[in-house]
């Protein structure tokens, strides 16, 4: 019974985290409609709060925003690079990529040729071909040295 009890509890507990992801990539997609309207504040308003709660999609917004400065961010290379590097180690591609870059310049970032390539092996596992564009270069650069 105990068994049966906590096997419960686990499919419990999967079912709620999966519907408050997918409440939290519905307000994310509300967010954009507003963004999309020429609404920026009612979409800050909606993605602010997800990002602080962890959503991958709203930490990248939100950090793209510290990294340009706009909408009322100032402009922070290193709130950029925590945002895309929490969103990265979620899997979310883009902040993968962005935060790959973040090492390659030393934005808000220790400058680290290796992280810069662990992110963008991340990205390009992740189906981004901006990704595998970049690791091709850089594989020619080495090889040309």
């Amino acid at each position: 019974m105990r068994k049966f009890c906590k096997i419960l509890m686990a499919m419990l507990t999967i079912a709620a985290l999966s519907t408050a992801a997918q409440a939290s990539s519905k307000s994310y997609l509300l967010g954009l409609s507003f963004f999309q309207d020429g609404d920026a504040e009612s979409a800050l308003k909606i993605w602010t709060p997800l990002s602080k709660q962890g959503d991958p999609d709203a930490q990248f917004i939100i950090g793209a925003l510290y990294e340009s400065g706009q909408y009322g961010y100032e402009q922070s290379y290193k709130k950029a690079a925590e945002l895309f590097s929490s969103a990265a180690e979620k899997g979310h591609a883009r902040s993968q990529f962005n935060l790959a870059m973040f090492y390659y310049d030393g934005r808000g970032v220790e400058k680290s040729i290796d992280k810069m390539v662990f992110w963008l092996k991340k990205a390009e596992a992740s189906g981004m071909p901006e990704a595998a564009a970049a690791l091709k270069e850089i594989q020619k650069i080495i090889a040309d040295k």
